[in-house]
């Protein structure tokens, strides 16, 4: 299963109670603007589904396991069902529970079902969770390496990753904690190395380059060995992928469908703490600073659900 962080800011002033306190941040879904292309045929602009036109987002709403990782050492590592996403991160603190002294709303939050949504609407969650409280102050988080690098691990599709490497950039668009079942193929950065060279991505996918696959491409599919590991859990291991099927799946829409072949390449790369937390990072602890409360007066309070 999924899961999710239900997160909330406490502020107090110097030696008084923490209170409540809501954090707004702007919409990163449609950069502020409270409009999106809409999915309409003939349609232009919807309101924007994750602010509802507002503009702005209350609280903390991502789900992103590599924050989770950092600040409570959850899902640390590996992602749904168990699959392996990298090296994983040095947490800033184990799960703590609940502040001792966690504020009155708070405390009227947890023991009500009944003002889930009083406290969504502005707070941007509502509820606690169900498992590994903690809390961290805003000092713990400026204080925190957000420039140390770990490894990440991943599938991506052929084209995805042929355009990554062109790029440049630091980690793929689109990537899968891992992809397995019988019409799946993983194949190695070696093979497909090997076969770039003789690869064009056109329209989003795969299309062979003048002079066709080469021996060279064509020797290096055959006997490098495939991929294995705790991210492909099928009973005997991913199966190889053959010329005949890769010569297939480029005729074919290249997409997962039906019973086509999916062919995904086993990657890793580097990225930086910072990097893989994003608006976090970004967005929301800048809004922690301008609340104007001071690092040792600030501090979220967090739950998890699974």
């Amino acid at each position: 299963m999924g899961c999710d962080i239900h997160l909330f800011c406490e502020t107090r002033e110097p030696g008084g109670k923490w209170v409540l306190t809501p954090v707004t941040t702007e919409c990163l879904s449609c950069n502020g603007t409270g409009k999106i292309k809409s999915r309409k045929v003939g349609g232009e602009f919807d309101d924007c589904y994750m602010c509802e036109g507002t503009k702005q987002i209350q609280g903390y709403q991502d789900r992103n396991y590599d924050l989770f990782a950092i600040l409570a050492n959850v899902r640390n590592g590996y992602g749904f069902a168990g699959v392996p996403t990298g090296e994983g991160f040095i947490p800033i603190a184990d799960p703590r529970g609940l502040p001792e002294d966690i504020s009155d709303e708070l405390v009227r939050l947890a023991n009500s079902d009944d003002i889930w949504k009083e406290f969504r609407d502005k707070y941007g969650a509502g509820w606690l969770g169900d498992h590994s409280w903690s809390w961290i102050t805003l000092e713990e988080l400026l204080s925190n390496d957000w420039d140390r690098y770990t490894v990440h691990r991943g599938h991506v599709e052929i084209p995805t990753w042929i355009e990554w490497k062109d790029s440049g950039d630091k980690f793929p668009k689109q990537w899968s904690g891992a992809c397995w079942g019988g019409n799946v193929r993983v194949i190695s950065e070696v093979v497909a190395f090997k076969l770039k060279s003789c690869l064009a991505v056109e329209g989003g996918r795969c299309v062979l380059k003048d002079g066709g696959l080469t021996d060279e491409a064509k020797y290096t599919l055959i006997t490098t060995k495939t991929p294995t590991d705790a991210a492909t859990p099928t009973k005997d291991g991913p199966a190889q992928l053959t010329i005949e099927e890769f010569e297939i799946w480029l005729s074919g829409d290249q997409k997962w469908a039906g019973k086509n072949t999916h062919i995904v390449v086993e990657s890793s790369w580097q990225t930086s703490y910072k990097d893989s937390v994003y608006s976090f990072y970004t967005h929301f602890m800048p809004a922690l600073v301008a609340l104007g409360k001071g690092p040792e007066n600030t501090r979220i309070v967090f739950g998890f659900d699974s």
